[in-house]
């Protein structure tokens, strides 16, 4: 990690998002960070959805994703489930949103990652301003009330219709995003699932 410290609005010290850095678009291709076959890729929008093995070396030296040349990224997807003490899953957001406005300040526009447990979700959004619209989250055929919640959650905080991008989930998912009007991503760790980055 590199030893830099950003405004913040919390006891926390977890970074603030800039507004101005936000994405207005979901770049295409999209791509997964650490899937084999895209150590030369370049551009696109770069998410997160994998094993967290692949893309913890991103904590490490958060400059490495500047090599992928990204239009746009969404904040890593660090871990959360429904057992994580909560003062682990305060961590995984001190993580993600201090990469998310690392990222900002070198020029990245950025997605906010919403895809952890709803027992979390109060943490998840701790330095994410009000009128913050762009997220992503993570698609579950068996989970299609959570993403009406993601959804709901991205609508309060953009305080209307916000930018929501929706990754896998198989054919149950994409016909709900489509009924919505949500953008649908094809999962892509489907065919490449080593890392190479």
């Amino acid at each position: 990690m590199i030893d830099v410290q950003f405004p913040t609005d919390n006891e926390w010290d977890i970074p603030m998002l800039d507004l101005q850095m936000q994405a207005t678009h979901l770049h295409l291709p999209v791509r997964i960070y650490g899937l084999r076959g895209q150590r030369k890729a370049r551009g696109g929008t770069w998410l997160f959805y994998t094993t967290d093995f692949y893309f913890e070396r991103v904590w490490r030296d958060p400059s490495i994703v500047t090599q992928i040349e990204p239009s746009a990224i969404a904040e890593p997807n660090f871990s959360v489930y429904g057992q994580t003490a909560r003062a682990a899953a305060l961590y995984a957001t001190f993580r993600k949103r201090w990469l998310g406005r690392y990222w900002q300040s070198i020029g990245l526009p950025l997605f906010v990652d919403l895809n952890v447990n709803e027992d979390h979700a109060d943490l998840n959004m701790i330095g994410v301003p009000h009128g913050w619209r762009s997220f992503v989250t993570r698609g579950y055929a068996d989970r299609l009330d959570k993403l009406k919640l993601d959804y709901q959650i991205a609508q309060r905080w953009a305080g209307g219709t916000p930018l929501f991008a929706v990754y896998a989930g198989g054919k149950a998912v994409k016909a709900l995003c489509q009924s919505e009007g949500w953008i649908y991503v094809e999962d892509l760790n489907k065919h490449a699932s080593n890392p190479d980055l």
